[in-house]
């Protein structure tokens, strides 16, 4: 057979080879964390998966709030999540009052401010309750600023001087039924740390004047933990986009070894809930 006529093997071109190695590189890089994420996140976002793993729970599922100002859809969508956990406190609770309320984040990629605020939006406005807010984070001071509350005193002042009346330390709000409180004044230096013993007086006197006291929790855990001991219900807030399950694990076995009443977990994030 003459050799003119025997087929040569096509190689592909060494732009294409490089074009398509390349390529591949950039889909691997991009799909396998995408992959990843998406795991985490559907074990994230499973409530059953969440309850039966943590043992508690799934009180409400909120998306992420970092504004007063919501549009309508979802300011109606957060006041209904924040139904089922003052119906959850309620469920449990002989009186018209509820008690103090303790919102603690799993880690510092969750910020509980946002709920809090809402929460004590909804209880007083939707539900009538007089609430009494206290921003207990005094480096990031979110609700006090989400407020834009003065730098009078607050809470520290309360727990560690005899001179300083509640009244002082209460600040109005222009919703209805909701009171507010700084964690201190903004130049304060303490005389003293605050003692577990005074921040147990303070609440029980604050929960006969209020319906229900909600604490933003600060993410100090050794702090935070002190002080949730003191609080009659603890919900823990994960983030279902940012919070893996070590860390409410982690969270809630510290909380579990002090002896403080986790009621639930509330989950937070811009997926859609139910």
């Amino acid at each position: 057979q003459p050799a003119s006529l025997i087929e040569k093997p096509v190689r592909p071109k060494k732009v294409t080879m490089a074009a398509g190695t390349i390529f591949l590189a950039m889909l691997l890089s991009i799909g396998v964390p995408t992959l990843i994420e998406t795991i985490k996140r559907k074990t994230l976002a499973d409530e059953t998966a969440f309850a039966d793993r943590f043992r508690l729970p799934v009180s409400a599922r909120v998306p992420r709030v970092a504004s007063l100002r919501l549009g309508r859809h979802e300011r109606e969508r957060v006041a209904d999540e924040c139904g089922r956990i003052l119906q959850q406190l309620r469920s449990t609770n002989t009186g018209d009052r509820l008690g103090s309320v303790g919102l603690l984040s799993c880690d510092e990629n969750c910020s509980t401010s946002g709920l809090a605020s809402q929460l004590a939006i909804t209880a007083g406005t939707k539900y009538g309750l007089s609430t009494l807010l206290i921003d207990g984070d005094r480096k990031l001071r979110t609700v006090s600023k989400l407020f834009r509350l003065n730098g009078a005193p607050g809470f520290g002042e309360l727990a560690t001087s005899t001179d300083i009346a509640i009244n002082d330390c209460v600040q109005s709000s222009k919703f209805d039924n909701v009171m507010l409180m700084t964690p201190q004044a903004k130049t304060s230096r303490l005389a003293r740390l605050v003692h577990p013993r005074d921040v147990a007086s303070l609440l029980h006197k604050f929960t006969e004047e209020y319906d229900l006291v909600i604490i933003d929790l600060p993410r100090d855990e050794a702090f935070s933990r002190s002080f949730c001991q003191m609080i009659d219900n603890v919900f823990i807030v994960a983030d279902l986009d940012k919070t893996t399950p070590e860390s409410v694990t982690e969270s809630l076995d510290g909380l579990r070894g002090s002896n403080v009443r986790v009621k639930g977990l509330v989950l937070q994030g811009n997926k859609s809930g139910r």
